[in-house]
C-alpha cells in the first residue's frame, strides 16, 4: 500500500522511516525537549535512541514526523496496550523549539487522535507530562485531556525533582467506532490505512485543517 503523506505550506507529516532516526536523535536531545519532556540523560548515538524508541511496549503502534525541507521538526506517537489494556493508548509529543507555537503540535495531535479513535477504536488515551510544562498542559487540554493525578517527585531535574501530571482523555462508546477504513474519508482530522505487510504500523494519511489557530507547543514527556 503506497505511503499517504500531508503537505501543506512546506510540511510534510508522514509515518516514521528508519532515515528520520539522526533528526529524531537531534530533537530528543536538544535542550529545550530534556528539561521539559524527559527523564533520561542526552543519547549517545543515534543506535541508543533508536534502541529505545523501538523497544517502547506496545501491541500496534502508529508514530508519525513532521518535515520541512526534510528536516524532523517533530514527532507523534500513539503506543496501543494488548490484552487486558487493548482499549487504552499512551500518546508521545515534541517539537523541535524553533517550530513550536506554529500548529505543528496540533496537527500531529489531530492525526494521532483521529487514528485513536477512527481507526483502532481506543476509548482512552493517556501520557504524562511534568507539572511546570504549562504550555504542553494547555495544549492537552484543548483536546479533551484532564488531569487525573500527581506524581510528586517524578523525575530528577538537576540537583532537584520535577513532579509529573499523568492526563487522559475517555472517549465514550457510543463517540467510538470499530475500525473502519471507509469511515476515515469522513473525519474531521485524520485519514488512514492499514497495511497488513507494514510491519505492525500503521500508514498515515491526509490531515485536513481549516483555519486552525496556532496552538502553543511543548514537547510531550518521553
Amino acid at each position: 500500500m503506497a505511503m499517504a503523506q500531508f503537505r501543506g505550506k512546506g510540511l510534510t507529516v508522514r509515518t516514521r522511516e528508519p532515515q528520520d532516526n539522526d533528526g529524531l536523535l537531534e530533537l530528543f536531545n536538544e535542550p529545550c525537549f530534556l528539561h521539559d519532556a524527559s527523564a533520561r540523560e542526552p543519547f549517545p548515538s543515534c543506535e541508543d535512541m533508536r534502541i529505545w524508541l523501538d523497544g517502547i511496549a506496545a501491541a500496534q503502534r502508529f508514530e508519525v514526523v513532521a518535515l520541512l525541507q526534510n528536516e524532523v521538526i517533530g514527532f507523534g506517537g500513539l503506543y496501543a496496550l494488548g490484552e487486558g489494556q487493548s482499549h487504552l493508548g499512551w500518546l508521545m509529543l515534541g517539537v523541535r523549539e524553533a517550530f513550536q507555537r506554529q500548529g505543528i503540535g496540533s496537527i500531529l495531535m489531530h492525526m494521532l487522535i483521529g487514528t485513536a479513535q477512527v481507526f483502532v477504536g481506543l476509548q482512552r488515551i493517556q501520557l504524562t507530562v511534568f507539572s511546570d510544562n504549562i504550555a504542553a498542559i494547555n495544549l492537552y487540554k484543548q483536546f479533551g485531556f484532564e488531569i487525573e493525578g500527581r506524581h510528586q517527585r517524578f523525575a530528577r531535574r538537576g540537583a532537584d525533582f520535577v513532579d509529573a501530571f499523568t492526563m487522559a482523555v475517555l472517549f465514550e462508546v457510543g463517540e467510538v467506532d470499530e475500525p473502519n477504513v471507509e469511515a476515515l474519508r469522513h473525519s474531521r482530522f485524520t485519514q488512514a490505512a492499514w497495511s497488513s505487510d507494514h510491519g505492525g504500523r500503521w500508514v498515515a494519511g491526509e490531515h485536513r485543517s481549516s483555519g486552525e489557530k496556532n496552538i502553543p507547543l511543548s514537547n510531550g514527556p518521553t
